[in-house]
């Protein structure tokens, strides 16, 4: 049966793949719904085999679930929103009559065949790594869960307040950072199923202080983040709860943010406010703001920001047209960002050769002051189209049970392992980024994934089986 269904979807992707062209609106269609279909294909265990150890409500933190879930929504699904505004749509509404012209269309409808067969080589990356969540070769020492993640907690805290004020360790800051927010969210959640009254106030405090933190970094994704892990791992025992409170998270998330953080962006960034007072005026004019200033925000980030497909379809109009694919430019490139400045002074500035071809492409300009990074799926694409996107997602996929399994090997179990460590240090594998962002912060995330297990050890909250 599951030969089958494989046989299936890679037939679909090809003859898909023929109607591009020619029958761009059925393509397209095909595309996004057999998306949809493969997601939950791969959920429910009938794709891939996915591990029996635990339900799979208890598995949220694996990469089956819930990076296989930011994937399909955030970088296949999302593309709707830009398909609609193509249109004229805003929502459901026809604002303007509108139709793109035919290379337009035919662009969008390639970028989202690209989108589709992206998602079934990642899925089969995925079941490459036979899914050998057993028994971990670390444990804990006898120690409760809400005990370990407060001590974890402090200690990350401390060791990134260390690393601020140490030159080039900015990376090493963000990670631990993420890992101790990680951290707070599940002593809450761990709390609230003891029912320890003591320890949820603490965990609400520890939880108000990470949600205050994503607010100010101006990251529109950061405080549905917390939400997320929070709802991932409160879901087994509270299902109903949790799915009815999360919708009504999306909804407000997706209602104010958008507007919040274009202003907080606006008076923090740009007029030089400190982040406290740019919150407050952020605060007071979203409040303030009319629903059609809301909804037009919202819409904005919905169809041009949630996703990256325009961004994508401007690449496909420049390479192969106006020049040639990459080859193994951006992939030396690569290697080269894992070598530590300490010892090459000399190392050109990765930011700027990774914005070098953004601006040839004229994906944005350079006057434009902003970071926009080509996604995984474009770089995939300029070194080499097609077969280097199936390449290149293939490894995505093993990549993230590779260091799943690895984190739970070595962090004694799923909560430890893929809930805070796999999701702390290795989100950047749960979607991707430019091939040099992704090559650094893997390395590096793994070494530091390495140190947090020896550190562990030495203190004795985690011993050898």
């Amino acid at each position: 049966m599951r030969g089958l269904l494989w046989v299936t979807i890679v037939l679909i992707a090809v003859l898909t793949g023929f109607l591009v062209s020619s029958i761009p609106y059925l393509a397209w269609w095909t595309c996004w719904i057999s998306s949809l279909g493969i997601f939950f294909l791969t959920i429910s265990g009938k794709l891939i085999n996915l591990p029996t150890d635990s339900p799979i409500l208890g598995q949220f933190f694996r990469p089956y679930f819930l990076a296989f879930t930011f994937f399909t929504g955030f970088v296949v699904l999302s593309p709707i929103f830009h398909f609609f505004s193509l249109h004229g749509y805003e929502f459901l509404d026809k604002i303007y009559d509108i139709t793109p012209d035919e290379d337009t269309l035919f662009r969008t409808v390639q970028a989202q065949w690209f989108y589709l067969v992206a998602q079934i080589s990642y899925v089969f990356g995925m079941s490459l790594k036979r899914p050998a969540f057993g028994k971990p070769t670390f444990s804990l020492n006898r120690i409760q869960l809400t005990d370990l993640f407060i001590i974890l907690f402090l200690g990350l805290q401390f060791l990134a307040l260390v690393s601020a004020f140490i030159p080039g360790l900015v990376q090493v800051l963000v990670k631990l950072t993420d890992i101790a927010n990680i951290v707070g969210v599940l002593f809450l959640g761990v709390a609230i199923q003891e029912n320890n009254r003591t320890k949820i106030l603490l965990g609400l405090v520890i939880v108000a202080y990470a949600f205050m933190v994503a607010l100010l970094s101006g990251m529109k994704s950061a405080p549905l983040f917390i939400a997320i892990i929070l709802g991932s791992f409160l879901i087994q025992k509270y299902p109903k709860l949790i799915i009815t409170t999360g919708i009504l998270v999306f909804v407000i998330w997706a209602t104010y943010i958008p507007y919040y953080n274009n202003v907080y962006r606006q008076v923090a960034w740009s007029e030089g406010f400190d982040p406290i007072e740019a919150n407050r005026v952020a605060q007071e004019q979203t409040l303030s703001a009319s629903s059609t200033e809301l909804r037009e925000a919202s819409w904005a980030m919905l169809e041009n920001r949630l996703s990256e497909v325009n961004m994508f379809i401007k690449y496909t109009y420049f390479v192969p047209a106006y020049h040639p694919h990459y080859g193994t430019d951006i992939i030396q490139q690569s290697v080269m960002s894992l070598i530590p400045r300490l010892f090459w002074p000399e190392k050109p500035d990765m930011e700027a050769l990774i914005m070098e071809r953004v601006y040839t492409a004229g994906v944005v300009e350079s006057y434009s002051m902003v970071s926009a990074k080509p996604a995984y799926i474009v770089d995939a694409y300029l070194t080499g189209g097609l077969p280097i996107i199936i390449l290149a997602y293939i490894v995505l996929g093993w990549l993230n049970i590779y260091l799943s399994i690895k984190a739970e090997n070595w962090f004694g179990g799923y909560l430890l392992g893929s809930g805070v460590i796999f999701n702390g240090l290795f989100q950047i594998v749960w979607l991707g980024n430019s091939f040099e962002f992704l090559a650094n912060v893997l390395f590096w995330s793994f070494i530091l994934m390495f140190a947090i297990r020896f550190g562990l050890q030495r203190t004795g909250l985690l011993v050898r089986t």
